[in-house]
């Protein structure tokens, strides 16, 4: 669900991206009992109470009403309790969301491309800082945390292809979007870490993630459609 409003408020903000291609990311992350068609009919599940809630729907995923009683109550309270859907829902309704792409200075959307990798390296440190706790599970860091080490590599390397483009008199645009649609993977990789936290041992480190750090995690993700918004609409200025 949380990947979900993400890429919504990727869209909303004007973002040029493949929506399935993003989506897959989730598959990606070994989402338990998922294959590409049974994660398309959820996301048009969460459309359809996305729809009844009144806010913006995902482009390319049509609601789906056939949802369980149970499956549909929580998805409700989910996004009722979502901070950011809520903002989408009230934007939606006053017509504040992107209908165009204003210029801006490449030097601005640098500048957002610097904070967002100074972001993602105080994320990644409280990422790789947690350390092993409980029944069979010594001090030091665990496992995966090799993994995820290795996508935050990969959106910091975006983030260099986007400043090396940036800096250029002419910006190639499949570039620019390839390395997007990648910091957009890297986001929804973070909501899948974050949303699996709550699942009964499914990873041991992202059970061990204090309540303080999952925020920090998920102020990240405005970062990053902040960043790539300003980035597209510094092409060409």
């Amino acid at each position: 669900m949380d990947a979900y409003v993400f890429l919504v408020q990727a869209q909303a903000s004007g973002l040029v991206f493949r929506r399935e291609a993003a989506a897959r990311a989730l598959l990606d992350e070994g989402l338990p009992r998922r294959n590409d068609a049974s994660l398309r009919y959820r996301f048009r599940n969460i459309s359809a109470i996305v729809q009844e809630l009144g806010g913006p729907l995902l482009i390319g995923y049509s609601p789906a009403q056939q949802v369980g009683a149970g499956v549909r109550e929580r998805i409700r309270a989910m996004l009722l309790a979502n901070v950011h859907f809520n903002e989408l829902v009230a934007a939606d309704r006053i017509g504040r969301l992107a209908t165009d792409t204003p210029s801006v200075p490449r030097a601005d959307a640098l500048a957002a491309l610097a904070k967002l990798r100074r972001q993602i390296d105080e994320v990644e440190r409280e990422f790789t800082g947690v350390r092993g706790i409980g029944h069979n599970n010594p001090p030091g860091p665990i496992a995966p945390v090799d993994d995820r080490r290795v996508a935050f590599e990969a959106a910091r390397a975006d983030i260099a292809t986007l400043e090396s483009e940036l800096a250029k008199p002419a910006v190639d645009q499949q570039i620019v979007t390839r390395h997007s649609e990648g910091l957009l993977k890297f986001g929804v990789q973070m909501t899948t870490w974050i949303g699996q936290r709550t699942t009964k041992f499914v990873d041991a480190f992202l059970v061990a993630l204090a309540p303080a750090v999952v925020l920090k995690v998920t102020g990240l993700m405005p970062q990053i459609i902040e960043a790539l918004s300003t980035v597209a609409k510094s092409i060409g200025h």
